[in-house]
């Protein structure tokens, strides 16, 4: 599950937009909960969940790891709230992306945290197709 949706940390915005973007985007440090900070972890983490779905009978709606640009990326979607973190080349995490469909505060796009990611999603393995 997504950690708690973000509290907007000290800025001063000068219009609504602003107050908007600073609430959507937020510094990695901000983001807290995270069970699983190296990429092998959260990997792993999608891995095991895909299989618990599936041998539940509940179905897998997404459990991915590919690439985004240099980034690598592993995505977890129960259909309700998902979370996408990208991880550099050594598996450290540099950015997320977390929502759900009863909690947007107004980030259509959900919440991002860390570095603003323009690069394209590429799915490599998904672990729910197996």
């Amino acid at each position: 599950m997504p950690p708690e949706p973000p509290t907007p940390g000290d800025f001063s915005p000068n219009t609504a937009a602003e107050a908007d973007a600073a609430q959507c985007f937020q510094p990695l440090s901000a983001l807290k909960g995270l069970r699983f900070p190296t990429y092998e972890d959260y990997a792993e983490e999608a891995r095991g969940f895909a299989v618990a779905r599936n041998s539940a009978g509940r179905g897998c709606l997404s459990a991915s790891v590919g690439t985004c640009g240099g980034l690598r990326f592993v995505l977890i979607s129960d259909g309700y709230s998902y979370s996408a973190n990208y991880f550099d080349a050594a598996g450290k995490l540099v950015a997320a992306r977390m929502g759900s469909d009863v909690v947007s505060d107004g980030c259509d796009d959900g919440f991002h945290y860390g570095e603003r990611l323009t690069c394209v999603e590429v799915t490599t393995t998904n672990y729910c197709a197996k």
